[in-house]
């Protein structure tokens, strides 16, 4: 019984700091874009992305804090639609829906 209280108290001890770490580190702001601009350092000018593929990586390097749509997915799928009045991005691929993603912008 004892050995199980302690167990028990271990987990309980160290959820309780797992969690606060992960509460530590989370991005503050009211939208998303604030919790963006807050998850990284404000000061770099660029993003860089590594898409792996079996062996192959591809690197993408953007003037700015995001990322075309189209270079995710673009050569995975069959197709990307863009739902201007909802701003959902829809990734098609053997023409059923398989991912919609809400976007902000409007292209």
């Amino acid at each position: 019984m004892l050995k199980k209280l302690i167990a028990l108290s271990t987990m309980t001890l160290s959820l309780f700091v797992v969690s606060s770490s992960v509460l530590a580190v989370t991005p503050t702001g009211k939208t998303i874009l604030e919790r963006a601009n807050n998850a990284y350092n404000s000061e770099k000018s660029y993003t860089v992305l590594h898409i792996n593929q079996g062996k192959v990586e591809k690197e993408f390097k953007y003037k700015e804090a995001f990322i075309p749509i189209k270079d995710l997915f673009n050569s995975r799928v069959s197709g990307i639609k863009w739902d201007n009045k909802n701003k959902i991005a829809e990734v098609t691929n053997a023409g059923s829906g398989v991912l919609a993603i809400p976007l902000m912008g409007s292209s």
